[in-house]
């Protein structure tokens, strides 16, 4: 269990990047990328970042260790840090380097969640890839950057409520041609049993800093949404994922043909 409690000392500049991501040392000795409401993207994009992160860790998607850590480089009271991920590089996003990858089931699991939380910031089909968001670190697959989800738009504010076309939207996001090239049937199964299981009284959220401005009843009203999205995508999912193979020119099988460990 990863617990820093404030941040030491910043190791670098903030990253360019719309939320401005910074390197910095935390009071454990662990390095990670700090995110502050006071970015150009708003607090929101942290509560997008926590919330998905949960429900990330609830189906199993691999994605960095992360905290809400006391911080006072600029005054915020409070923000969000995202473990370093040791010796990892950017996908380049192409098949040749997805042959080291040993938790294939990854590649089930990007697009399922991207889907679910409606992560338009990966990967959607007719929009510029965003292969940084894939991290290769030896033999792993990790995914990071959760700021532009659950209905945010850029530089917005999540919804005030999540309407039926949000909890039904059946745009199928994460699914990279390389990831569909190598699925494996049994692992777009289990991803979506584990995705048809979630239920909001089994993840814990914080109250958030008031900085935040998100209040715990619009917390529980996030939940809901994922709990009843969860449902209904389970259903959904299998018959939008053979579109978009059909479309790519791929089909499911039962071996996986992409992967160090493929059945």
């Amino acid at each position: 269990m990863w617990s820093p409690e404030y941040v030491e000392i910043p190791v670098g500049p903030p990253l360019s990047t719309s939320t401005a991501p910074m390197l910095v040392l935390l009071d454990d000795g662990s390095s990670g990328y700090r995110k502050a409401p006071t970015s150009n993207e708003g607090p929101h994009a942290l509560i997008c970042e926590y919330v998905a992160g949960v429900a990330a860790q609830a189906i199993g998607l691999n994605i960095p260790p992360f905290a809400v850590v006391e911080d006072y480089i600029d005054d915020a009271p409070k923000v969000f840090v995202s473990k370093l991920v040791e010796g990892a590089d950017p996908w380049d996003g192409t098949s040749a380097t997805l042959a080291r990858v040993a938790n294939i089931e990854m590649f089930a699991l990007v697009p399922v969640f991207d889907t679910w939380v409606l992560n338009w910031d990966r990967y959607v089909p007719g929009k510029e890839p965003n292969y940084g968001n894939v991290l290769l670190a030896k033999d792993s697959l990790v995914a990071i950057d959760h700021t532009h989800c659950l209905g945010r738009k850029v530089t917005g504010s999540l919804p005030k409520s999540w309407s039926i076309q949000l909890r039904q939207d059946e745009q199928l996001r994460g699914g990279f041609p390389a990831f569909l090239a190598g699925l494996n049937q049994r692992h777009v199964d289990e991803a979506l049993k584990r995705l048809a299981g979630f239920r909001r009284s089994n993840v814990t959220v914080p109250n958030f800093p008031e900085a935040w401005e998100f209040g715990p009843e619009r917390v529980a009203d996030l939940l809901t949404f994922l709990e009843d999205r969860a449902r209904w995508l389970a259903r959904k999912f299998p018959s939008m994922l053979a579109a978009a193979a059909a479309s790519s020119g791929t089909s499911l099988r039962g071996r996986a043909t992409t992967g160090r460990n493929a059945l």
